[in-house]
């Protein structure tokens, strides 16, 4: 299943630079095979790159998209069909929008294993977390 709100991303995944880019959430949106190969692989290049930008992760991501907001590190980054939430600082801000993310994620996972939620309220608490990620970089978030 893919989710068009999202541009047709099939799998999102939350993960934290100060871990090296473990992995802290994971929704699939589609099955796993070549999907987990990728998740894999965006880790590895975040945690070679230090999420400071773009890395191609030895022909491993050439399909990437990077975004940096450097006033709180804040990075979204797509490797084919997966995208990392990833924060080099632990303030309050970062609090905030993980707090926010998770939120998100699980209203997302409750969608998918066809509990009693809506596409309206998945999507709603994703605008939430772009309100308050475009408050606290003045940028807003951009999903590719």
């Amino acid at each position: 299943m893919s989710f068009p709100a999202f541009g047709g991303i099939t799998s999102l995944v939350i993960a934290s630079s100060e871990t090296g880019g473990v992995l802290l959430e994971r929704v699939w949106l589609k099955g796993e095979g070549e999907g987990k190969e990728l998740v894999q692989a965006s880790l590895e290049c975040a945690k070679v790159e230090g999420i400071l930008g773009g890395s191609e992760g030895e022909g491993k991501a050439s399909d990437c998209y990077t975004s940096t907001y450097k006033s709180h590190n804040l990075v979204f980054q797509r490797i084919s069909d997966v995208v990392l939430f990833c924060s080099g600082t632990r303030d309050k801000n970062h609090a905030r929008v993980a707090k926010t993310m998770k939120l998100f994620l699980a209203s997302l996972g409750e969608l998918l294993n066809k509990k009693a939620i809506t596409e309206e309220r998945v999507v709603k608490n994703y605008a939430k977390v772009c309100a308050i990620s475009e408050e606290i970089v003045g940028e807003g978030v951009v999903v590719h």
